[in-house]
């Protein structure tokens, strides 16, 4: 199972990032690249997530330092945006972006090279594994959390590879805070709560093998491996074996 996670993907279903949001070319001007992009509905999109190949970035600009990177909009203002290696190769397949279109509004992005410090910007999202508690791994973003069992909870006797709600009423990362060993999230305090029972169904989303008459389903996950962790996408792999 691989998960692909934007703040604006939820759940276990990998989506393409730059989905209805349709780019309009490149161009370059000064060793900059000129993106194009238009909302194709007649709707706002907010923090929307707009994907580049790093490979065009090279192919079609004189921009080399990647690290450097940096995009602005049309009025000179710099946007939050994060560089992927999703093979986990050392090399970057991918940059992303995100803006606030209206309903069919075109925009323009200008990739470029930043001659100060690179902004460090508050992630959005946030991943991690949690052995204190039985082999968790939790997923979030700035709207609402997840999480599935590992191991050492299947080891207990609780089997299940459903996925949990945590509810959010803040766009804080809240992860961390949740799980100190002195919290009960079970119970709002302000931030949310985990309402949400999971047991031997699939949750939000988990995965089952119909064969025509039943529904099978695995046990926890065996391993994990987190290949991305913000500022705007999560990415990582839980790995699952069918008895």
């Amino acid at each position: 199972m691989k998960i692909n996670y934007t703040r604006r993907c939820l759940g276990i279903v990998a989506l393409s990032s730059i989905w209805l949001l349709q780019a309009k070319g490149y161009s370059e001007t000064a060793n900059n690249l000129v993106i194009k992009a238009s909302n194709r509905l007649n709707i706002s999109r907010n923090s929307e997530t707009i994907e580049i190949n790093v490979r065009d970035i090279l192919e079609k600009s004189s921009l080399v330092n990647l690290e450097q990177l940096v995009v602005n909009d049309q009025l000179g203002q710099r946007l939050i945006h994060q560089l992927l290696d999703i093979d986990l190769d050392g090399t970057y397949d991918k940059l992303i972006f995100q803006a606030d279109f209206d309903p069919k509004q075109r925009k323009t992005f200008v990739i470029t090279s930043a001659s100060d410090s690179v902004t460090q910007w508050v992630s959005k999202v946030y991943a991690r594994f949690v052995p204190t508690r039985q082999d968790d791994f939790a997923w979030e973003n700035d709207r609402i959390a997840y999480r599935m069992y590992g191991p050492a909870l299947e080891a207990s006797g609780e089997i299940s590879s459903g996925v949990d709600v945590w509810v959010k009423r803040t766009r804080d990362m809240i992860l961390d805070k949740w799980y100190q060993p002195d919290y009960n999230y079970h119970s709002d305090s302000g931030d949310g709560l985990d309402y949400y029972k999971v047991g031997s169904s699939r949750g939000c989303g988990g995965i089952a093998l119909w064969d025509g008459k039943q529904f099978h389903v695995s046990n926890n996950f065996q391993s994990w491996k987190i290949i991305a962790n913000g500022p705007i996408r999560v990415v990582f792999e839980l790995q699952y074996a069918w008895s």
